[in-house]
């Protein structure tokens, strides 16, 4: 089976809005809701959860000025079946647009084969905050893939083959170009990573992204500590937007 979806985010008037909207297959979008400066949505599959050869392809634009948060509905179950099912996510934030991505996790049973695919491009003062969480149960595998890039060139890539029996893997990609804005979103952190109870994490630095990488035995644990970062680097970032208006 396969779905996908295409959402263009836009600004008009100081108010964010959904220019498009497109889903088909399996892929689901909700309708969008207002969550204060941004345009929130929530994006799901139809069925039981993702099937070895499933594939499933998400590409979502935010245009100059606007600010789109996207969260899913709910834990995916990813099943073993001959061959490997894939998640492809491609994020494109233009200039002076806010993209917040807090996925829910993707949870691997025995035996599963899973590739996650994802592009960040953000352009000029633009930002984009991206978590996802992953299960793996013996036996099972994913191969996590991620590029990201300011304006062209590449400032984060993230490449990594995971076995695991049962732990729940974290990542947060925090992507933006201003330097001082890093610092900030580091120094928001790195007091979350270390005090999270249950997980173990660490926080590192390119010179485009700051990049969160967590594992806990519990998926929960690590739900927490990814929603705690994404809301503490939403509530900075919308400072910092208010503070230049």
């Amino acid at each position: 089976m396969s779905g996908s979806i295409a959402l263009d985010c836009a600004q008009r008037n100081g108010r964010s809005y959904l220019a498009r909207v497109r889903y088909d297959g399996l892929s689901r979008v909700s309708r969008p809701q207002r969550d204060g400066d941004a345009v929130a949505v929530v994006i799901a599959h139809l069925g039981p959860g993702i099937i070895g050869g499933d594939r499933y392809a998400t590409g979502v634009r935010v245009e100059a000025g606007a600010s789109l948060l996207v969260t899913g509905q709910m834990a995916t179950p990813v099943f073993a079946r001959a061959g490997a099912s894939s998640t492809d996510a491609r994020w494109q934030v233009a200039p002076g647009g806010t993209l917040i991505v807090r996925a829910e996790p993707l949870m691997l049973a025995a035996g599963a084969r899973h590739d996650a695919n994802a592009a960040i491009a953000v352009a000029g003062d633009g930002c984009a905050i991206v978590g996802d969480i992953v299960t793996v149960a013996p036996g099972a595998l994913v191969r996590l893939r991620t590029n990201a890039r300011i304006d062209g060139r590449l400032v984060a890539r993230d490449a990594c083959d995971l076995r695991a029996n049962g732990d729940a893997i974290a990542t947060l990609f925090a992507v933006c170009a201003d330097g001082a804005q890093r610092a900030a979103m580091a120094a928001v952190l790195a007091p979350i990573v270390a005090a999270a109870p249950g997980v173990r994490g660490g926080l590192g630095a390119t010179s485009g992204a700051i990049v969160v990488r967590a594992t806990a035995a519990q998926v929960w644990a690590a739900q927490r500590l990814l929603a705690q970062c994404v809301a503490a680097l939403r509530a900075r970032v919308t400072r910092a937007e208010h503070a230049a208006a």
